[in-house]
């Protein structure tokens, strides 16, 4: 029932173009950023039905995925799954996902950055 009573609110404000503009928009960022990182597969979907509604809830969940990345520290593995000594500053380059979330992932040398690849 709620689920249709905020809708049905909003549609009688003077928010609705505004909420019909964002959208697309969001709905377009949620989808590429879902390619990129692999963040849950029902993102997409929820984001296009919900819109802005979904979207406060999709950035906390993408806020977890980063500070995992940031906790998990320097690559452990190769992108080909080969470990790698820890012998000193890797260089920046794609190596296995310590998130899993998508095949491996770019570290910039220091850290690891939102760009991922399946």
């Amino acid at each position: 029932m709620a689920a249709l009573v905020v809708p049905i609110g909003i549609a009688l404000t003077p928010v609705a173009p505004l909420a019909l503009v964002a959208w697309p928009i969001l709905g377009v960022q949620v989808y590429e950023d879902h390619r990129v990182n692999g963040l849950g597969q029902a993102w997409p979907s929820v984001v296009a039905t919900l819109g802005p509604l979904a979207f406060p809830f999709y950035i906390r969940e993408r806020r977890r995925l980063y500070a995992s990345l940031a906790a998990s520290g320097p690559p452990e593995k190769l992108a080909d799954g080969t470990p790698i000594e820890p012998d000193g500053q890797l260089p920046a380059d794609w190596y296995a996902d310590p998130t899993g979330l998508t095949r491996v992932r770019y570290w910039n040398g220091s850290a690891w950055t939102s760009f991922g690849a399946r």
